[in-house]
């Protein structure tokens, strides 16, 4: 499909939107983060089933078996995909400005909230912005922001898009979908976050630098 004829019709739109959504973490399954802790514990037998959450428990796992947590290979391109939605979407005849105007900020807010996985997880990470279909690769290239510049801009983003979405639909067909609610919660969740002693004031993160040499923390 071409990037017309998604757009020109309504189910190829919302199947879009519906795809941006899968970034979500599935927590609590046998493989997932929460195995890595102590809020789970896989049975050992299932380590031949290729369970990475048990390497992780074992303290045998290595660089080249790749992570449970794959953010970093998911998130930028569900990102890139929310940017293009905002970018082609309109009116139709059976899809209404109103009912555009909230995919968009559904998008707008799953930008924001994507990058405040990232930042949780990875620290200090570029701030993905939109890019043209066709765009070359060299110039998608990302410096590191600094941590609290990210923070920052994600708050602001999650603030804004709160007045553009309602507190709940009544339509039971958006049941999940984004919410002003889930904005003040994903905002309330990582400015508190960013306030902690993990990063806020921690002298492991003193002289960490991007490639600029510029103190990230």
């Amino acid at each position: 499909l071409t990037i017309e004829t998604v757009f020109e019709n309504k189910t190829n739109m919302e199947r879009w939107l519906a795809y941006i959504y899968t970034g979500i973490p599935k927590f609590y399954s046998y493989d997932g983060p929460d195995a890595i802790a102590d809020e789970l514990a896989p049975s050992v037998g299932w380590e031949s089933q290729g369970f990475k959450a048990i390497l992780y428990q074992n303290g045998n796992w290595t660089p080249s078996q790749g992570g449970v947590i794959g953010y970093w290979t998911t998130l930028p391109k569900l990102i890139r995909q929310a940017y293009i939605f905002i970018d082609n979407a309109h009116a139709l005849e059976d899809v209404s400005e109103t009912e555009v105007a909230y995919m968009k900020a559904e998008c707008r807010f799953m930008i924001a909230y994507y990058h405040s996985l990232l930042v949780m997880n990875y620290g200090s990470v570029p701030i993905i912005k939109g890019a043209a279909v066709g765009t070359n690769a060299s110039d998608m290239m990302l410096k590191q922001s600094k941590f609290y510049e990210v923070v920052d801009w994600i708050a602001e983003e999650l603030e804004e898009t709160a007045e553009q979405l309602p507190n709940f639909y009544d339509d039971a067909t958006k049941y999940g979908r984004a919410t002003a609610l889930w904005c003040h919660a994903i905002r309330a969740r990582l400015l508190t976050f960013a306030a902690s002693p993990l990063v806020n004031g921690n002298p492991a993160m003193q002289n960490v630098v991007n490639i600029d040499g510029e103190n990230i923390f």
